[in-house]
């Protein structure tokens, strides 16, 4: 669960290669409903959101029949030290920080996946991703969580020397996806006009001075460019969100400007993948 759209979109791409059986929810209150029309046997749950955070939903989830010790796992672009204690307190087994790594994400599945009938350790039933976007078991393979991530990322080493900096690192949504450019491409272009839909809204925020709302928007776009490798910007969203957080607005200004900057940089790296 999570409302952000590039992440959950990023998180679906990668967990559809293990040929697991994928649901999202984009808040709290979609949450809430489909646990209680299905069954799930492993919960990813953001916890800063509009509206009904992780927490709230998390314990929500927990007074649902059914759901008493199904295992939630907490993902946050913040530190497990600063909210592994309220994690805990709200019924979550496990904490994944964000941006996801894959070999993170795929030893949290086998962690707490439960075993298929016959098995006697849980996540055997995980699958690695194959060329071509089939899936084979791991059961067929024995293959490691490592050994998973490590056919991915091969294609990192693939890529051309000019897609190693700039605005964009493509070896991060490479180790994600694999090789698929096309879905590399649709997710850069998605992160793009996402982007400067944000920025239209912070300055915005700036004009009416909401250094509330500009914490939220900063700290979302940073998750998401952390997600496809946009480092500048999610180190600009850091400091934006720090200075919002001081209601220091000289940096609040400048730190706009420089983001407004690295946008048109972002912008034509896209255009050119």
């Amino acid at each position: 669960m999570d409302d952000n759209v590039i992440n959950l979109e990023v998180a679906c791409e990668v967990l559809t290669q293990t040929a697991l059986s994928v649901d999202t929810a984009k808040c709290g209150s979609e949450a809430i409903e489909k646990v209680q029309q299905g069954s799930f046997d492993l919960i990813f749950m953001d916890i800063q959101m509009p509206g009904m955070d992780g927490f709230e939903t998390t314990r929500r989830i927990r007074q649902t029949k059914g759901y008493e010790s199904t295992p939630i796992v907490a993902m946050s672009a913040n530190s497990a030290d600063e909210q592994e204690f309220e994690c805990r307190m709200a019924g979550m087994d496990d904490y994944l920080a964000k941006p996801v790594e894959p070999n993170k994400l795929f030893s949290m599945l086998l962690e707490w996946l439960p075993a298929p009938a016959g098995s006697e350790s849980r996540g055997q039933s995980v699958s690695r991703p194959l060329e071509g976007g089939t899936a084979e078991s791991a059961t067929d393979g024995q293959l490691s969580a490592n050994e998973q991530v490590d056919e991915v990322s091969r294609s990192v080493e693939n890529l051309p020397p000019g897609s190693r900096g700039g605005p964009i690192d493509q070896r991060v949504l490479a180790s994600l996806l694999g090789a698929d450019v096309s879905k590399q491409r649709r997710i850069l272009r998605e992160f793009r006009d996402m982007t400067n839909a944000t920025l239209l809204k912070l300055r915005a925020a700036h004009k009416e001075r909401d250094e509330k709302q500009i914490c939220f928007l900063a700290h979302k776009l940073k998750s998401s460019a952390g997600t496809v490798g946009a480092f500048t910007i999610a180190e600009q969203c850091l400091a934006l969100e720090l200075a919002g957080q001081g209601e220091s607005w000289p940096r609040i200004t400048e730190l706009l400007q420089e983001m407004f900057v690295e946008s048109q940089r972002l912008n034509y790296a896209v255009d050119e993948i």
